[in-house]
């Protein structure tokens, strides 16, 4: 029995009539009648009684009729739902974030959902690199990171660029307007997320200190920017960290824009080429 065998009979089930089936179905008669035939000779059964004034199904045709309605209807919405997962309009999207970017990447995730209502969306943290590792190995479809990354075979797209800023204490006030102005942190405790974290980001930050003169004594080692915000208000020393790492945290503390540097912070996603 194939697809067209069974479509056809269900025409002809819910027409009752063989003539009224084939023109819906845009064939001619002779054919529909070969193949509703063949179908009675292949499950050794009559499906329909026919006298020269109507067509009448048997218990069998009625039974058939459910169950091929069914699996037709089935089978449609299966070539439907495979046709979206294709085009990616369908199916599961894993993304991942370190946990700074997720504030600003929620309302592009509700867009894509309001025109993709049929993708479910899973999103995790990671840091940059098992970010990497998970969309290089096939586990996640797009990582949002803070460049620069070590991104061979994958490709990439800015999402968009943020300045640093400099957080200290409540307490400790400090007057900067440029590069050299950052030696005044010399001697201050300096609280930094780890190097293998996100050595992109950090290798940028220790560049841009660098570039006023200033030489950071890291004393503490947080691995969330946030934990790293929540000591610089506690007194523990002081932190430069992206722009957004500060949104939706309610703390007392200062905050330098250190918008004079040439360094920025850049958010982009990444995918695999394949």
């Amino acid at each position: 029995m194939n697809n067209n065998d069974l479509r056809y009979f269900c025409v002809v089930a819910d027409t009752l009539h063989f003539g009224k089936a084939a023109q819906k179905l845009h064939i001619t008669q002779p054919p529909l009648t070969r193949a509703i035939k063949k179908l009675e000779d292949e499950l050794g059964v009559l499906l329909f009684l026919r006298t020269q004034r109507k067509v009448v199904l048997t218990p069998a045709g009625e039974y058939l009729k459910r169950r091929g309605e069914s699996l037709l209807s089935g089978l449609d919405e299966l070539k439907k739902e495979v046709k979206k997962i294709d085009q990616g309009k369908s199916g599961q999207l894993h993304i991942t974030s370190v946990g700074s970017i997720v504030p600003r990447i929620l309302r592009y995730i509700n867009h894509f959902t309001s025109v993709y209502p049929d993708v479910n969306i899973k999103l995790s943290q990671y840091t940059t690199t098992e970010q990497i590792k998970l969309i290089k190995s096939g586990e996640a479809d797009i990582a949002f990171v803070r460049c620069p990354v070590s991104s061979q075979g994958l490709q990439m797209y800015e999402v968009y660029k943020e300045y640093y800023v400099l957080v200290t204490p409540s307490n400790f006030n400090i007057d900067i307007s440029k590069a050299d102005d950052l030696q005044q942190l010399s001697g201050k405790p300096y609280i930094s997320f780890p190097r293998e974290q996100g050595r992109g980001s950090f290798d940028q930050i220790i560049s841009l200190c660098n570039m006023g003169g200033y030489s950071p004594e890291i004393k503490y080692e947080p691995y969330q920017l946030d934990t790293a915000i929540r000591m610089v208000e506690a007194g523990l020393g002081i932190t430069i960290v992206p722009e957004c790492s500060l949104h939706g945290l309610s703390v007392h503390v200062n905050v330098y824009k250190l918008d004079f540097m040439p360094h920025r912070s850049v958010v982009a996603s990444y995918f695999s080429k394949t």
